[in-house]
């Protein structure tokens, strides 16, 4: 069983700056600008992930946004709620159909927010509490996702726990635009492994990048070039291991993040620049 999650991009109005998203293509062959799924190499992603083709991309079963980190008061930075605004408008514009989901447990770059009592607070738990009190988007339409600590579990956890349980057709994934390539090749990857999706529920992905409000520019300059290392580590990955059992063993075995032999380094992670840090 292989997923094709093969998706074209499109750019979008959205206030003073274009918001980019990305149309589905058919499973029988990649829409211009795409990439085939991952029954083939993954030739030219890096660069596919930052073209953007306008097209219509229809109705979404879910919404998926990714979580950017917090302010050292616990509260959610403006480029997150850019995220979070452009969620809510996209869930609005389908009369409230489909689901928002909110992916983060935290960053293993900086310890996370308690509770009053205690008690961790997930990025996924503060972006579900703004979207309910700031956009009035409905509870029940809000899923959450706290097991993943950066892009790779993001992707992998929300397939996992949500989009296959529940057999979604087309998903659209929203972040920042300094974050969009590397999200891009992630999602591909996990939703193209074999084995991942069946053959009569494959995943379509689309894409909405957001501004990159409230970032420095040194600070985003700096957050841009870890994020083009990370992207081409991604794609090397990808190009390894390609089936759902593959990805599974790497990812609890071998990542820092996730595998126990590793645990010993989750409050070690590798060294950053200020600059870098404080984009997250």
């Amino acid at each position: 069983m292989r997923g094709a999650a093969a998706a074209a991009s499109r750019a979008r109005a959205g206030g003073a700056r274009p918001l980019h998203s990305a149309t589905r293509a058919p499973a029988r062959g990649p829409a211009r600008g795409s990439r085939p799924s991952h029954g083939g190499q993954l030739r030219g992603v890096c660069a596919a992930a930052e073209q953007w083709v306008p097209a219509d991309a229809g109705e979404a079963d879910a919404i998926i946004i990714l979580a950017g980190g917090l302010t050292a008061e616990g509260g959610l930075p403006p480029w997150v709620v850019n995220r979070l605004d452009r969620a809510a408008e996209l869930h609005a514009s389908q009369g409230g159909r489909g689901y928002v989901v909110c992916s983060g447990g935290g960053t293993p770059h900086k310890p996370p927010p308690l509770s009053e009592t205690g008690y961790v607070r997930w990025e996924s738990l503060i972006c579900a509490e703004y979207l309910v009190e700031k956009c009035g988007v409905a509870p029940d339409r809000i899923l959450k996702e706290w097991s993943s600590h950066d892009t790779v579990g993001n992707a992998y956890y929300v397939a996992a726990q949500h989009a296959v349980p529940r057999r979604w057709r087309n998903v659209t994934v929203v972040t920042s635009e300094f974050h969009m390539p590397r999200s891009r090749v992630l999602h591909e990857w996990v939703y193209g492994l074999e084995g991942m999706c069946a053959p009569d529920a494959q995943v379509a992905l689309t894409y909405e990048a957001t501004p990159d409000a409230g970032l420095a520019e040194d600070v985003l300059e700096a957050r841009r070039e870890r994020e083009a290392a990370s992207t081409a580590d991604a794609a090397e990955k990808a190009r390894r291991y390609t089936t759902l059992e593959a990805y599974h063993e790497w990812l609890h075995t071998d990542h820092d993040l996730y595998a126990t032999a590793r645990q010993d380094r989750w409050n070690q992670p590798p060294p950053m620049s200020d600059k870098a840090l404080a984009s997250y």
